[in-house]
């Protein structure tokens, strides 16, 4: 699959271990596309591989926090990468940072980080929207749990241009924020048969919709976190995840809850660990 991204991609080749299988990154070059690439085997025919390909793209776009579409597809003996046609716009890295690689089994996890992908990757504002918003229609099924929790979620977001938007939504005299983007964000983008309608000609709604994007974002991101199970990088840091994570399967989860509820080590008691290296990321041992 060769993708088109804003996502900084690696110079050089990479692999991971994914769903069973190794998935390929090839590199960003002046003339030609970045992509990933598998090898198809008798346990993996075309259409599989073409799903597992798109599940990772979703699971890199959901670490990296940008937009990852797929340009074209292709098969063969070896990964074809179609020429660019475009010289600029892209961001490169030495490479990706695979250590808290996740491949989730749920199938609504997996919809969910699929659609964020997906609105990250749209140019238009409009469907963006409807997409980050189908997000929370994922997470929250039945409207009035949906509706109860983004009232509750808005005062906690963060993020860059939500304060921005919370304050315009208020200038406009709108008091109930999550009802308006419902009515003038959701509905107007997804439907033509009753007002309002968002207008492609229109560029007041066009501006609208930009500003106030970031509140649906964020909120989509914050519903995957809080419903589905999926850490963001800033979460995952800020609990010092990536440090505790490896040590929690040496320990044991018997020792592990005795250790947060503060029973802690029992006498004479001993762990097996195996021989243990320290090394900067990217270096030797």
């Amino acid at each position: 699959m060769n993708v088109d991204t804003s996502c900084p991609w690696p110079v050089h080749p990479q692999s991971a271990d994914f769903g069973g299988h190794r998935i390929w990154v090839i590199p960003l070059t002046l003339e030609e596309h970045p992509g990933v690439a598998v090898r198809c085997s008798l346990s993996l025919n075309r259409d599989e591989a073409a799903r597992l390909l798109y599940r990772f793209l979703s699971v890199l776009a959901w670490r990296e926090q940008h937009g990852i579409a797929v340009a074209h597809q292709s098969g063969g003996g070896r990964p074809h990468m179609v020429g660019l046609n475009r010289k600029y716009g892209f961001s490169i890295c030495e490479s990706f940072d695979f250590t808290e690689l996740i491949c989730p089994e749920d199938e609504d996890t997996r919809i969910a980080l699929a659609l964020m992908r997906e609105a990250r990757s749209l140019n238009h504002y409009g469907y963006a929207f409807l997409s980050f918003w189908r997000v929370l229609e994922l997470a929250f099924p039945v409207p009035r749990r949906r509706v109860t929790w983004m009232e509750k979620a808005l005062p906690r977001l963060t993020g860059h241009g939500v304060a921005e938007a919370l304050d315009s939504i208020r200038v406009d005299g709108e008091q109930d924020v999550s009802r308006h983007l419902f009515e003038s964000g959701r509905c107007a983008v997804a439907h033509a048969g009753k007002k309002p309608i968002v207008n492609p000609d229109g560029p007041s709604d066009a501006r609208r919709l930009y500003r106030e994007l970031p509140l649906v974002r964020e909120m989509a991101v914050l519903a995957i976190e809080e419903r589905f199970g999926i850490s963001t990088p800033q979460t995952e840091y800020r609990k010092h995840l990536y440090e505790l994570r490896g040590w929690k399967g040496l320990l044991g989860a018997d020792l592990i809850q005795r250790l947060v509820s503060g029973e802690g080590v029992r006498s004479a008691e001993e762990v097996d660990l195996p021989e243990i290296h320290v090394r900067l990321r990217k270096s030797p041992p």
